[in-house]
């Protein structure tokens, strides 16, 4: 004869518990593992679409956030129907305001180094 057992009679509480606990730790570490994998993702598709930055060397752009020689600022440039704001240096004694025209005369990491248009 086959008797049919109630699942709380089957599951002590303390079972219950240890149960709930471990769906909880395999939800979070696959829900990190997502989460890493899109960071990865994202930050590799950014540098794809990004190029290669030294196509940048001579492109005119403009300046968005104005810097001198002694602090950084943003730049934008356009290349091939792609916008590209840029965090840009210069080692001219020059004081760079937002609208200024400027030249990419270099490439170090992921920054640019510009000089005023004017001069190129």
């Amino acid at each position: 004869m086959v008797r049919f057992v109630d699942l709380k009679e089957l599951l002590s509480n303390e079972s219950l518990w240890r149960i709930a606990g471990v769906a909880i730790a395999i939800g979070l570490i696959v829900g990190l593992f997502i989460v890493l994998g899109i960071v990865v993702f994202r930050r590799r598709q950014f540098w794809q679409t990004q190029g290669d930055l030294n196509e940048l060397v001579g492109t005119k752009g403009t300046v968005e956030v104005g810097f001198d020689e002694a602090t950084s600022g943003k730049v934008r440039l356009q290349i091939a129907h792609r916008t590209i704001d840029c965090l840009a240096y210069s080692g001219e004694s020059h004081h760079f305001e937002k609208g200024d025209q400027i030249v990419v005369v270099g490439v170090k990491g992921d920054k640019v180094w510009v000089i005023p248009a004017a001069e190129f």
